[in-house]
């Protein structure tokens, strides 16, 4: 058992040590592995719920698998990702102030549109950027038709 286990290092060692890697490829291989499990362990935000940051996720754990000969791309999917994750970061920060001006606004006349209104930007904290960014777009124009002209100031939205 001990002679098989040493046999097999000694394969896999050679096989690494005659292949065509440098130790500076080996090197920035474990680098950028360490890097992509730093990132598995400082997820922040509304992650776990997100179909989209499922996908990067996924993406991120397969690249971990590849080895040193695939550094560029290793790196390239890192790159994407930590660009995703900013933007994502960015967004629900955006939305979670939103969702709490909706909150402040939730009575009058307009109490049962702010509290639906509410309700719809909890939801899309977990959906994709590309949502993400449309309500926002949306919620920055929407005004409550039963809203006073010139009293929209007194329910804290729409400043």
């Amino acid at each position: 058992m001990k002679f098989t286990f040493t046999f097999l290092i000694y394969l896999w060692m050679n096989s690494v040590l005659c292949s065509e890697l440098t130790a500076d490829q080996i090197k920035q291989a474990l680098e950028i592995d360490a890097i992509i499990k730093a990132e598995f362990e400082n997820v922040k935000g509304f992650a776990y719920c997100n179909d989209e940051y499922k996908e990067y996720h996924a993406e991120m754990k397969t690249a971990r698998k590849w080895g040193a000969k695939k550094n560029a791309k290793k790196l390239k999917v890192l790159h994407d990702y930590q660009r995703y994750n900013v933007e994502r970061l960015a967004l629900e920060k955006q939305l979670l102030g939103y969702c709490e001006e909706i909150q402040k606004a939730i009575r009058g006349k307009c109490h049962d549109t702010f509290r639906k209104l509410r309700i719809e930007c909890v939801d899309t904290l977990t959906k994709s950027n590309k949502e993400k960014g449309e309500f926002i777009e949306n919620l920055k124009a929407l005004k409550c038709v039963l809203m006073i002209m010139d009293k929209s100031r007194d329910y804290h939205f729409g400043k």
